[in-house]
């Protein structure tokens, strides 16, 4: 069963982050430097040309250089430069109606005013008269338990989502898991031969005492605890998330995107808990369940943007100090808690990302032996020998994943400053 969310759950005060020394002399601000020089490079063609391609380039180099946080305006400039064009527009989200590129939202908007305007209200997606919504709305609400606002069914059939919640929250969540459920099928797809999954039922709640009572209802087991925001259980196959978590901005997304993980790893690749060692499932569900929220993108690797400050802190202070061996063998066996989540998060980021991707096959080799094949054994046999890889690891967090979180951390204030000033500007209007 799913646990406890890390990364974004637990918020600590603002801590400096010291520069390190690379090995060769250099700082990893030079490394940072020289890398963002090269970027720039990039963009001066890109808007010398203003060419679309040029610009897509650019935010190709930007992921692949861990410089998130340039890639949202390389897309808005390719935009600019050719608004037709299709690969743009996909990589935004967006859909072609008849000549226009929508988002999903802008095409509800513009289904709802027809509709509203035929007199038909909108209920569990679907329009209708009031009569044949109210008559729906009571069969849910008998087979349910509660008035379900909201059913959304994606595309692919990778989610149905039931919900008390709003309409818009609910919509962002169903967003989130159908990104994070294409995002696992293209990372992992040759890796696990994967096929198409069945649907998952997926609950919304807007408090944790509906949570815990659904959860008690499918899992014959008592409440959870309450930094508990988010479960996916393999043995009854439905991921729970509530929204009432204390914690302001929308965690309950982030907590949406690592539960489906573990969902995905269960129904396509079965993995699961009782039979996978917690690093790799908890550090892996971390890798892909983080998200570039404002695009609705899931960049595998990506640094989650709420509460970095936690994971920041931690590995700053107790990175050198942490013997991997003994963690790695203690997680075969064992839960863990924050710590395990960063260590976890860190290790499987540099298995997949360090070094131009040193480790990223062998590491694949090793994930697609399945979980009877995941003993310390098998991943040195494989992979490499842990006591070799800690220094590598170690050095690859001090000079590539702290810089990497500490920028996404300005471009997350960045996100909610220009939210806050929207929301303000039509308050002003008003």
């Amino acid at each position: 069963m799913a646990g406890k969310r890390c990364l974004s759950w637990i918020v600590f005060a603002t801590l400096a982050v010291a520069i390190f020394v690379c090995m060769d002399g250099r700082t990893a601000e030079d490394t940072r430097a020289s890398r963002i020089a090269e970027f720039e490079v990039k963009t001066k063609k890109a808007l010398k040309a203003n060419n679309a391609r040029l610009w897509l380039d650019a935010a190709d180099y930007a992921l692949k250089q861990q410089l998130w946080e340039f890639y949202g305006d390389c897309l808005k400039h390719a935009v600019e430069a050719d608004p037709k064009n299709a690969a743009v527009q996909t990589l935004l989200n967006k859909k072609l109606v008849g000549s226009e590129w929508l988002t999903d939202d802008e095409i509800f908007e513009r289904e709802a005013k027809q509709k509203t305007a035929q007199g038909l209200v909108y209920y569990a997606n679907y329009w209708g008269t009031p009569a044949q919504v109210d008559a729906l709305r009571a069969t849910d609400r008998k087979t349910v338990g509660w008035d379900v606002q909201v059913r959304l069914q994606s595309p692919r059939g990778y989610v149905t989502v039931y919900s008390n919640e709003s309409l818009e929250t609910t919509r962002r969540a169903a967003a989130i898991t159908e990104a994070t459920g294409y995002a696992y099928w293209e990372f992992y797809q040759t890796t696990f031969n994967l096929r198409l999954p069945p649907p998952l039922t997926v609950y919304l709640f807007k408090d944790k005492a509906t949570f815990d009572q659904i959860f008690s209802k499918v899992s014959k087991q008592g409440p959870l605890p309450n930094g508990v925001a988010g479960v996916y259980g393999n043995g009854f196959k439905i991921l729970l998330v509530h929204t009432d978590t204390g914690i302001t901005g929308d965690s309950y997304l982030s907590t949406m995107a690592h539960e489906m993980i573990h969902a995905m790893d269960d129904r396509l690749a079965g993995i699961f808990k009782g039979n996978s060692p917690n690093w790799l499932m908890e550090g892996r569900a971390e890798h892909i369940g983080t998200y570039a929220r404002w695009e609705r993108l899931v960049i595998p690797g990506y640094v989650g943007l709420e509460a970095n400050t936690a994971a920041v802190a931690f590995l700053t202070q107790e990175i050198e100090s942490i013997n991997l061996r003994q963690f790695l063998m203690a997680s075969e066996k064992q839960k863990f808690g924050f710590a395990g989540y960063c260590v976890s998060f860190a290790f499987v980021h540099f298995l997949f990302h360090a070094e131009n991707e040193k480790h990223a096959y062998a590491f694949r080799l090793f994930l697609s032996g399945g979980p009877n094949h995941y003993t310390m054994a098998d991943f040195e046999k494989i992979v490499g020998k842990i006591d070799t890889i800690e220094p590598a690891y170690k050095k690859y967090v001090h000079d590539f994943l702290l810089p990497g979180m500490i920028a996404t951390q300005k471009m997350a204030q960045d996100v909610r400053n220009t939210a806050q000033a929207k929301l303000e500007s039509k308050d002003t209007q008003k």
